[in-house]
């Protein structure tokens, strides 16, 4: 009878055992699904372009070629991918092959005026025309050297 009671005792606390391990390992499957929900806090800027290289300047960058170099994307888009996102308003250009893309070109020709009005393109367009991403402002997806009022995404 000791036996028995012994066995039931080890299958019970096998039993509770294994459904400890259950509980742990839903919780963490929980937590990092909720952790990745969290992370959310990227920023992904993406470029049409025909380049061979594309990356972007700005003056965090001394508005040379040390910014993030952008990836691939294999369907004549380029991306660059901030984690965590910048907390701070950004200035910038695209760098296709080593040059910066012209904005001013547009600009001038009035294609950007929706842009200039709304602050994502710098309103001193006439001497260099940079892009601004405002905090929070999400994900943007734009052609090098065109604004999206001539046609373009």
């Amino acid at each position: 009878m000791c036996h028995l009671i012994s066995k039931i005792s080890s299958i019970f606390s096998n039993t509770l055992f294994s459904i400890k391990s259950i509980a742990v390992a839903v919780m963490i499957l929980l937590t990092s699904s909720f952790a990745t929900v969290a992370q959310a806090n990227d920023l992904q800027l993406t470029v049409t372009a025909d380049a061979t290289a594309v990356g972007i300047t700005g003056p965090w960058w001394g508005w040379g070629t040390d910014g993030p170099v952008a990836t691939d994307n294999g369907d004549g888009t380029w991306s660059v991918v901030f984690d965590p996102a910048p907390t701070d308003t950004m200035e910038y250009k695209w760098l296709l092959d080593g040059v910066q893309e012209d904005l001013v070109t547009p600009a001038a020709a009035g294609e950007c005026s929706a842009e200039i009005a709304a602050g994502t393109i710098n309103t001193d367009y006439t001497a260099w025309g940079n892009r601004y991403w405002a905090v929070d402002s999400g994900d943007r997806s734009e052609t090098a050297g065109a604004c999206a009022a001539s046609g373009t995404p």
